[in-house]
């Protein structure tokens, strides 16, 4: 898994965003948005190690969707700023975390910002857990 530390580094995970609703560091923060969470779990740096591994894991899988950690690695592998684009009809919390720019690890050779918006698959679901890029 290249990057994983970085992907477990709260600093590298902020860059220059903080969440208001943040209520603890980034990374337990983080757990909390992953279906590989266990609810009531005390994070300890192997839990919240074995949650990233899991999570990663979990999306060769058909059926899963990926999460906020995503977002941090689609911006190293495109070396473009990605710009997430959340629904204001959400929890304020979502909106806070998932509506910003997510940064490559290295600020060397950044493409610019590519822009990507989450959505739903039905109008009967308030759930945003697809995506769509945003083309101008």
């Amino acid at each position: 898994m290249k990057n994983k530390e970085k992907y477990l580094d709260n600093l590298s995970l902020l860059n220059g965003h903080i969440s208001p609703f943040q209520q603890c560091n980034t990374t337990e923060h983080y757990c909390s948005y992953s279906a590989a969470d266990q609810q009531n779990v005390r994070y300890t740096e192997r839990k919240i190690t074995e949650i990233y591994e899991n999570e990663l894991l979990a999306l060769c899988h058909d059926t899963e969707f990926c999460g906020i950690w995503q977002f941090h690695q689609a911006a190293n592998v495109l070396k473009c700023c990605v710009q997430g684009i959340y629904p204001e009809m959400a929890l304020e919390k979502l909106c806070s975390d998932f509506n910003r720019e997510f940064h490559p690890c290295t600020e060397e050779n950044i493409n610019g910002t590519c822009y990507i918006m989450w959505t739903t698959a039905t109008k009967m679901s308030p759930v945003f857990n697809h995506f769509v890029p945003v083309i101008r």
